[in-house]
């Protein structure tokens, strides 16, 4: 199952002029969690945007990058609402500019 993100997430690079957007989806193993991320929404935007906020360029350029953040997005997330039905993070927009 998914949860997509309504909005992209946007923000600056960390110690960099540059700008970071991702567009997020979710990857639960639990269809009745979906209700959970959508009652909690502005948790798990926050969430992941303060992930986001704390990476420099030479973390986004990284070839593994994206693979560090499905699980570490997904832990995040997990540990800020105190489940554990989200297992990965699908992107549909990575970019730096």
């Amino acid at each position: 199952y998914t949860y997509a993100l309504e909005d992209s997430f946007v923000t600056n690079v960390k110690d960099s002029n540059k700008l970071f957007k991702a567009t997020i989806t979710l990857v639960i193993n639990d269809e009745k969690g979906q209700k959970t991320l959508e009652d909690n929404a502005t948790e798990v935007r926050d969430t992941i945007l303060f992930a986001l906020r704390g990476l420099t360029e030479d973390e986004i350029s990284d070839t593994a990058v994206q693979d560090t953040l499905r699980t570490e997005l997904a832990q995040d997330v997990n540990d800020r609402l105190g489940i554990d039905f989200v297992v990965s993070v699908y992107f549909s927009d990575f970019v730096m500019q």
